[in-house]
């Protein structure tokens, strides 16, 4: 279940006459609520984590056991449960239970997710969720894209937009870059911001202007393209007018 996760969560039971309402986390959209009939009857004993159950032919109950995990601030009637008082059985009594203390290991702490897999656990064991990370596995640990556009004409693709891992299942993650095959050579370009011409503006004939080119990858993952590929080049084209220099119509 969603409250299966090794995280703390607020559950409130209200219970009346005609109706009852089970709310998780204070979410009074997601509340389970029954307009069945009910007869509800209150008692002395309220029973958390398991119960009672009476053994046939046998005036003796024997515990069922229901929840693994740990519980704090229990309220009854919205008067807050003394554990210390359950513990030496005055207003109750408890088996199997640790006061003071909650005995489940955070086994999500180091998180052993990687690639910002998100770490969940039960119990006794943990898992990691990889979904939008580009990678699968126990871990996270492998890639789901290729490692390059040549792998992907290997594959038999065209030319398109395609999702590479140049370091494989290092810590670099995924790009988008356009591989052109349409030569015998594959060519991996990476975009920037500045695919549409731009006009200068407010130039100073004393000064120069600079343009920043802003690309869709990071250093580090352009420098794991280049350093595998052949040969590598940079386009950038310009037009001037009524310039001393490069005069264009």
């Amino acid at each position: 279940s969603g409250l299966n996760d090794g995280q703390w969560h607020e559950v409130r039971f209200l219970a009346k006459e005609n109706f009852a309402i089970l709310t998780i986390d204070g979410d009074e959209a997601s509340a389970v609520r029954t307009n069945s009939p009910l007869q509800v009857k209150t008692g002395e004993k309220y029973f958390f984590g398991g119960f009672l159950n009476q053994m046939s032919n046998s005036s003796h109950s024997v515990l069922q056991p229901s929840f693994q995990g740990c519980m704090q601030l229990i309220q009854v009637d919205d008067q807050l449960v003394n554990l210390y008082e359950v513990a030496q059985r005055k207003p109750g009594s408890f088996a199997n239970v640790s006061i003071d203390m909650c005995a489940i290991i955070d086994r999500c702490v180091p998180n052993h997710c990687e690639h910002g897999g998100k770490c969940s656990q039960t119990w006794d064991s943990f898992k990691c969720t990889c979904d939008e990370t580009g990678y699968s596995g126990a871990t996270c640990h492998n890639s789901i894209y290729e490692p390059s556009c040549e792998a992907y004409k290997h594959l038999g693709q065209t030319s398109n937009y395609y999702w590479i891992d140049p370091d494989g299942s290092g810590p670099l993650g995924p790009l988008k870059v356009y591989c052109n095959m349409t030569e015998d050579k594959v060519w991996t370009i990476v975009s920037h911001d500045l695919q549409m011409q731009t006009t200068v503006v407010g130039y100073n004939p004393e000064k120069y202007s600079v343009t920043q080119l802003v690309y869709s990858a990071s250093m580090d993952q352009i420098s794991a393209i280049t350093n595998s590929a052949e040969y590598c080049e940079q386009y950038v084209s310009y037009f001037c007018k009524m310039s001393r220099l490069l005069n264009t119509p």
